[in-house]
């Protein structure tokens, strides 16, 4: 392990230092655009945010309440008519997930559909599938998938 360990270092450290190099000699060239995006900047090696790699660098805030509450609506639109159980209170769960970012409330929906069909399957073991009809995603799915979730603070 300390061998696989060493070598991925050794790999990290090798591509860092050729990305930092292209950087460098991309000034030359007046028609490149280069962006970068990570929601954990402490990540980030030391080599890729000294001056004049990165010059602009733009902060987006995690969304609000309301924010939030229009993403789960863009996320469940498509499952709203038809697999989305009438008990599920989005605005309820736009209160319960302060500091989601959208990526992690896309998470919480697709976990609570794996809820879902897990409990689907489980009703009939024996049988292979579930009942597309029947098949609802309720607010305990989402309350569950809730809590495995765990948002970098």
């Amino acid at each position: 392990m300390g061998g696989s360990t060493r070598a991925a270092e050794v790999a990290r450290h090798r591509i860092v230092q050729q990305l930092a190099t292209k950087m460098d000699g991309m000034k030359a060239l007046n028609n490149i655009l280069l962006i970068g995006v990570t929601n954990r900047k402490d990540l980030l090696p030391e080599e890729l945010l000294r001056p004049g790699r990165f010059e602009l660098k733009v902060k987006f805030s995690l969304p609000d309440e309301s924010g939030r509450l229009q993403i789960l609506e863009i996320l469940t639109d498509n499952m709203e008519n038809s697999f989305l159980a009438p008990d599920v209170n989005l605005q309820e769960l736009a209160a319960r997930t302060e500091k989601y970012s959208g990526a992690e409330l896309e998470a919480l929906v697709n976990s609570s559909v794996s809820c879902a069909f897990n409990r689907a399957s489980s009703v009939h073991p024996t049988k292979m599938g579930f009942d597309e009809e029947s098949f609802k995603i309720t607010m305990e799915d989402f309350l569950h998938a809730l809590h495995p979730l765990a948002v970098q603070a």
